[in-house]
Formats: C-alpha cells, sequence, structure tokens
C-alpha cells in the first residue's frame, strides 16, 4: 500500500529531527497529508474544524478585499512545503487562484528543511519566499531568519490560534486523538491518557507517533497528573518515567499510513493519532473507537525567511489565503483539518465531531499546544524523548 500522507504528517520522529539538524525530510504519501484521499478520503469532499470562538457560528468573516489584490505579472513566489495532499489541496484551493487573480506564478518544492533554509540566510542567497513549517522552530528565530509579516487579513484568524510573534501564521488546525481496537476492547477501551499508559488495565500494544510534538508528551503529562486542560509548563522528568514505564508495549510508528495500516490490521490494541489518521483508518475498514476524556489541538504555521526574494509578493499571498471567501475553499477539500478562521464546511459537519481537528468537542476535553514551551525546551527534551523510546 502507498502511503496515504504526506506534509508534516508523512514524517516521523528520526526524520523530523533530521529537517531540524541538517538531514532531508523523509516523506511517504498516499493520499493525504494528515490521512485523506484527493478526493477527500473523509467519505466526503470537505475538511475543517472549529476555534473555540469560532463554535457558535457557522461561517467565516465577511471578506474584505477579494478581488482587489495588487497585479504581480512577471513574479514568481517560490513556496517550500512538506509535500502530499496537503500541498496539492492547497495549490488547487489558494495557489491556482491566486496566479489567476494577480498574475504572480507559484512554484512549489518540498520538503522544508530548516538547516537549508538558515544555511540560505546566513549566505544571503535566499531562494524560498513562502515556508510551511513549524511556530515553535520559526518563533524564536523571528526577525532573525524570518521576516517580519505585514497580513492585515490575520485579524481573521480566531484568537485561539493567533500568532505568538510577528514572523508567522498558522496555515491549518489538527488535533491529536486517543484510538483504540473495538475488537480488542468490544466492552470499551480506554478513555483519558491515564488509561493509555495503564498496561495492566488495558494491555496490549498502543502507538505513538515520531513525530510527538504537541501528542504523546502531553498525553504522558495528563497521566502522571497535569491538567488536560493546560498540562504546561511538562514535567518533563514525570513525562519520559511515563514513557519507559509503557515501553514494553510502545510502537512507534513513523507515518502516518503505517498508522492506518496497524488499525486497519489490528496490529496494536490502541494508540495517539490525529484525526486526519482515524478518519484514513475508518476509510480503509478499520472498526476503531475514540475516547472522549483528552485531546490536543496545534496548527501549521506559515513563515517567510529572512532575506526572500519576493517578500511582499509572498505577504500578498498570505493576505489572499486569510481571505475568509478564499481560506474556505481548503477545508471543502479536506473536512478533518481545522480552519483557524472558524470556517466550518458543510463536509465536516458530516464527520463525527471527534474527527474534526478543533471541533467544540475536542477543545473542550483538551488543550491547545504551547509552541512557546516547545521553542524553549525541545532541544533537551527531545534527546530525553528518544533515549526513553529507543534506549
Amino acid at each position: 500500500m502507498r502511503s496515504v500522507f504526506g506534509n508534516r504528517f508523512g514524517s516521523g520522529r528520526r526524520s523530523r529531527l533530521a529537517i531540524l539538524f541538517g538531514a532531508a525530510l523523509a516523506l511517504c504519501l498516499l493520499v493525504t497529508a494528515c490521512g485523506g484521499s484527493s478526493s477527500s478520503s473523509d467519505g466526503t469532499s470537505g475538511s475543517s474544524s472549529t476555534p473555540a470562538e469560532a463554535n457558535e457560528g457557522e461561517t467565516a468573516p465577511t471578506s474584505s478585499k477579494s478581488g482587489e489584490y495588487e497585479d504581480l505579472s512577471g513574479t514568481t513566489i517560490t513556496y517550500l512545503g512538506f509535500g502530499g495532499i496537503t500541498d496539492e489541496t492547497m495549490d488547487k484551493a489558494w495557489f491556482k487562484p491566486f496566479e489567476e487573480e494577480t498574475g504572480a506564478k507559484v512554484v512549489m518544492e518540498s520538503p522544508t528543511n530548516y538547516a537549508k533554509i538558515q544555511a540560505q540566510v546566513e549566505s544571503g542567497a535566499v531562494s524560498y519566499d513562502l515556508v510551511d513549517g513549524d511556530a515553535f522552530v520559526m518563533d524564536p528565530k523571528c526577525g532573525e531568519e524570518w521576516e517580519e509579516m505585514n497580513v492585515p487579513n490575520l485579524k481573521n484568524v480566531a484568537e485561539l490560534y493567533q500568532p505568538k510573534s510577528k514572523c508567522t501564521g498558522p496555515d491549518y488546525v489538527y488535533s491529536y486523538i486517543i484510538g483504540y481496537s473495538e475488537k480488542e476492547f468490544p466492552n470499551g477501551g480506554p478513555e483519558n491518557c491515564e488509561d493509555f499508559f495503564d498496561t495492566q488495565k488495558f494491555p496490549g500494544k498502543r502507538q505513538i507517533w515520531g513525530y510527538y510534538y504537541g501528542g504523546p508528551p502531553e498525553c504522558a503529562a495528563v497521566a502522571a497528573g497535569a491538567d488536560a486542560k493546560n498540562p504546561y509548563p511538562l514535567d518533563t522528568e514525570k513525562v519520559i518515567d511515563k514513557v519507559e514505564g509503557a515501553k514494553g508495549e510502545l510502537s512507534v510508528y513513523e507515518t502516518p499510513s503505517q498508522a492506518a495500516d496497524a488499525m486497519q490490521n489490528n496490529d496494536v490494541s490502541m494508540g495517539i493519532y490525529t484525526t486526519r489518521m482515524m478518519v484514513e483508518a475508518q476509510n480503509l475498514g478499520a472498526e476503531w473507537g475514540i475516547a472522549h476524556g483528552w485531546a490536543s489541538t496545534a496548527s501549521g504555521t506559515f513563515g517567510i525567511p529572512k532575506g526572500a526574494p519576493n517578500a511582499e509578493a509572498a505577504e500578498e499571498l498570505l493576505n489572499y489565503i486569510y481571505d475568509p471567501e478564499n481560506n474556505r475553499r481548503f477545508y471543502e477539500e479536506l473536512p478533518a483539518y481545522g480552519s483557524p478562521e472558524g470556517f466550518v464546511p458543510p463536509q465536516a459537519k458530516k464527520l463525527d465531531p471527534w474527527l474534526v481537528s478543533g471541533s467544540k468537542e475536542i477543545l473542550g476535553a483538551g488543550s491547545v499546544v504551547d509552541w512557546t514551551w516547545w521553542a524553549e525546551n525541545d532541544a533537551t527534551f527531545s534527546e530525553q524523548w528518544e533515549s526513553a523510546i529507543t534506549g
């Protein structure tokens, strides 16, 4: 089976660390970035989720700028992303219409490689204008390796997902949830993080993702006594103890397609997955339940490298993307992703709300990832985590 996912959700722990420390990100793509097919593997043709501020409404803010963008004929914007169906959908929903609107040309490359970007910035020979990456990498280097951005339509982003620096803006929302095999637990499976890490009460193999940021460590912290609604700052010692206590039953998947296959074949009893992984597994025939006692929500991040040759054009592209009239097209194509603006397409309403990232139900059960904490602690914690998982 081909890999089903692209984007940041096509990489595993070692691949992500390779990016952070200079090696290229290994991507396995099947149909979607966070699970799904190009025509929407959700069984519908849309995707979205709802930030807290947007749960009460069903529509995004009124567009104020559509049809009024600059003439950028002759300008080429080079976009660097993680690849896969997410980038393909961005191209269909945002980049191609922007080209038609402005006359600009958007060239897409992958995968995102922070070491390469850093080297370009230091040499003064930057080739990328817009990058899809991670806030905990970009925000600390705002003004040094990343440009401060002038994007007025960022005002349309819900407060919950507003950027923490002037150099970043959210692209889409994704959520982690706990899934379990109904075959293994016909009378009900784990319901929260305490259950997930309790190998006596709920025996069997459990999966966690190699790209662990915002998911398994937060769940381990909650299992160790942290507040599910705000587990930060993570008590890293307790987190590592929890992980090591379950190590004999832990299995690390490196690509989301591996997770979907494992669920489909019941190779594991439970796991921490994104909503798109769960959707893809269900579309493949997996009969898995969802724990309703915990969730963690995050958003991907756009940034413009310092010294980008067409930074102003990239800002114009971002302003176009954050225009609600344009923004909604992406989520209509991929319904398990969440919109930072709060748009909820009809396709998302056909899904179980626990399969829609950032839904009211998911946000009510857990927390939003604190990328500031990760920015300050990743360098040391990542080594501890890898040792706990592999040592």
